[in-house]
């Protein structure tokens, strides 16, 4: 089940944390793996309409995932 906390999901909360050069791979290891466990809190309006505040990378892996999450919504429904 997607866990949230005040309203925000596990990989909004992971995503919106501050990284810098030294912690930036361990968080996006641990964005990737949230992420693994529930793809759909990808799409999610709060979600998506943060996303320019996030660490560069950050960004980086988020688009990359929305782009596959649009690609395979636009393929299930073609149908």
């Amino acid at each position: 089940k997607l866990q949230k906390l005040n309203g925000f999901s596990l990989l909004h909360i992971a995503c919106d944390l501050e990284y810098n050069d030294s912690n930036i791979e361990a968080g996006i290891q641990v964005i990737k793996v949230i992420y693994d466990a529930h793809p759909e809190a990808i799409e999610e309006n709060k979600f998506a309409s943060n996303i320019y505040g996030y660490h560069p990378q950050v960004q980086a892996f988020i688009n990359s995932q929305l782009v596959h999450a649009r690609q395979a919504r636009d393929h299930r429904l073609m149908m």
